[in-house]
């Protein structure tokens, strides 16, 4: 979808997690200047992000949209999206890493993901979420301290995390602004979305219109 991205590199859950926990799912934890990974930038990867931004200053580069950070906000990133960070070295705040089992697990509704609006959006754009209102920055906030206080524990429980990650998601998508006129939900709305994940998932493929058609059983 995004040709010029094409020849960035793409990182793994893993490239972002320390070596006792290279095989999760999903990672919790305190987004600052002190957050290094061998990792460049612009990049790709193949995971959800949701990254809150509490103190600092910058830009967040998505895929050629370049976003002003005015914290306290919340930038959400789908798999296959290319991004690049400028941050400022008094940023501060939170963030959640997760794959797509991760969330769906043991969900009767396996769209409900890409069902929020912040994910594969129609518009191709993804400007972030701003809090505007202090109760809700001290709900968010505590949701994610809360979930790294449980990740820290020797048996955590993946549940309380998934939970967790459930409520940070709900509560943003009921406060999400979208330009974008058409239905939250309804059989077309997620179809175009699923087309968008899929176009994501297989953009290093040279795959036809017909190969998008048969994934999406669809003719």
């Amino acid at each position: 979808m995004k040709q010029a991205a094409e020849q960035l590199p793409v990182y793994s859950l893993h490239n972002f997690s320390s070596p006792e926990r290279k095989s999760q799912q999903f990672q919790v934890e305190i987004f600052d200047a002190n957050r290094h990974f061998s990792v460049k930038y612009p990049h790709r990867h193949d995971f959800f992000e949701v990254l809150y931004l509490a103190k600092g200053s910058g830009y967040h580069v998505i895929d050629h949209n370049k976003y002003e950070i005015k914290p306290p906000c919340i930038f959400f990133m789908s798999p296959g999206q290319a991004h690049k960070l400028e941050l400022s070295q008094d940023i501060e705040g939170f963030i959640f890493i997760f794959t797509s089992d991760f969330y769906l697990q043991n969900r009767s509704d396996q769209n409900s993901l890409i069902e929020f609006p912040f994910f594969y959006t129609l518009q191709q754009d993804n400007p972030p979420l701003l809090l505007e209102n202090k109760e809700d920055v001290q709900f968010i906030e505590r949701l994610f301290q809360q979930g790294i206080a449980e990740i820290k524990k020797n048996t955590y429980s993946i549940e309380m995390l998934r939970s967790i990650l459930d409520l940070i998601l709900t509560t943003c998508a009921s406060r999400y602004k979208t330009s974008d006129n058409t239905p939250g939900k309804g059989k077309g709305h997620i179809l175009v979305k699923r087309f968008y994940q899929l176009v994501e998932e297989h953009y290093h493929k040279n795959m036809t219109l017909s190969d998008y058609a048969d994934l999406l059983t669809v003719t």
